[in-house]
């Protein structure tokens, strides 16, 4: 056990000077996540000041894998569970369900000195934290101690609970704001609605301008740009919507526009001219007609948009359906939770 305690004392010590060590205590006071630079920057000191440690764990339980070595190193130096999910890019829930894991895989000593389980027998045997040097001088550092006593960055806010009332507000509210993210609850309700519209208004313009309709002849013109102008705002309404929901997964909204727009715009506009092109073609007399080649170019032209319109449509579908990032990331707060101060993530 003390042959133990002073192995992890001394790659403790070394750590505790390093650049990762720096960068992890100050996260919370970021604005932004960890790049994947800064993160495999940290993996790589970790897995060289603790290797002796690596080499221990490995020999007792050849089946640890480099997931389970690098989080019993940072919970044993006491980040949180929020601070060890970023750094694997995984979900709080993951780290914990791999931590149980561990459980099992690793002796009970280990286990203890390692997690800090607070028991009789191995209480004064727990380390100093890397924080307890760090964070008196320094509001912004990391309070370290065992998982129980750390609230993550979840649980320090309300979570809000999304309705279809509320994506619809939300979804008018922010018709021209592309910048924030919009949770998936939001972006399908939104859809929903959009599209119910859309046929709604559509349907109704169908029946004020057909002949039976009590909307005299020369207001029809009226009527149709009423639903083209409707019909545009919630366009740009569900553009921006979904501008959103992509930020939330921490990508780059404007994705959209290379993955979504540009491909239906293409493919509208090949589809045109080929329509017109072919009603050109009909109207020329058999002695006029030019050589079938551009019509060939133009069929292979348009199966090969259309294929590129359904995997984009496929890309931008797993994007929605994706779970946003936990907390706040490069694009803005959380949007399933409010602070505890009743100021909505904006």
């Amino acid at each position: 056990m003390d042959n133990q305690q002073q192995l992890l004392r001394e790659c403790h010590e070394a750590f505790s000077v390093t650049e990762s060590a720096r960068i992890l205590t100050l996260y919370r006071s970021r604005d932004n996540r960890l790049s994947f630079d800064e993160r495999l920057f940290i993996t790589k000191e970790i897995e060289k000041v603790f290797y002796p440690v690596f080499i221990e764990l490995r020999n007792i339980n050849p089946s640890l894998t480099d997931w389970d070595l690098l989080l019993s190193v940072l919970s044993y130096e006491g980040f949180s569970v929020s601070v060890i999910a970023e750094c694997f890019s995984v979900s709080n829930d993951a780290v914990r369900m791999r931590k149980s894991r561990l459980r099992e895989k690793l002796p009970q000593e280990w286990f203890s000195l390692i997690f800090h389980t607070v028991t009789k027998m191995y209480q004064d045997q727990c380390h100093d934290c890397v924080t307890d040097k760090i964070s008196e001088p320094d509001d912004a550092a990391i309070p370290l101690a065992s998982e129980n006593q750390n609230e993550t960055v979840m649980e320090q806010n309300n979570q809000i609970k999304m309705t279809f009332g509320k994506a619809i507000l939300k979804g008018l509210a922010g018709t021209v704001k592309f910048k924030g993210r919009a949770s998936r609850a939001e972006f399908w309700y939104y859809t929903l609605f959009c599209f119910i519209m859309q046929i709604a208004v559509f349907s109704l313009t169908m029946l004020l301008t057909s002949g039976n309709s009590f909307i005299p002849y020369q207001y029809d013109h009226i009527v149709m740009r009423s639903w083209i102008v409707i019909a545009a705002l919630l366009a740009i309404s569900h553009s921006a919507t979904s501008v959103r929901r992509i930020q939330d997964t921490d990508r780059n909204g404007w994705l959209w526009i290379a993955t979504y727009l540009i491909p239906w715009i293409v493919f509208i506009v090949m589809f045109i001219w080929r329509i017109e092109y072919g009603v050109y073609l009909k109207n020329l007399e058999q002695s006029q007609m030019p050589d079938r080649f551009v019509m060939n170019w133009a069929n292979v032209m348009l199966v090969i948009v259309i294929m590129m319109l359904v995997a984009t449509i496929i890309v931008n579908t797993v994007w929605y359906c994706r779970k946003g990032t936990e907390g706040p990331n490069n694009y803005g707060p959380d949007p399933l939770f409010l602070k505890k101060d009743n100021e909505s993530c904006k």
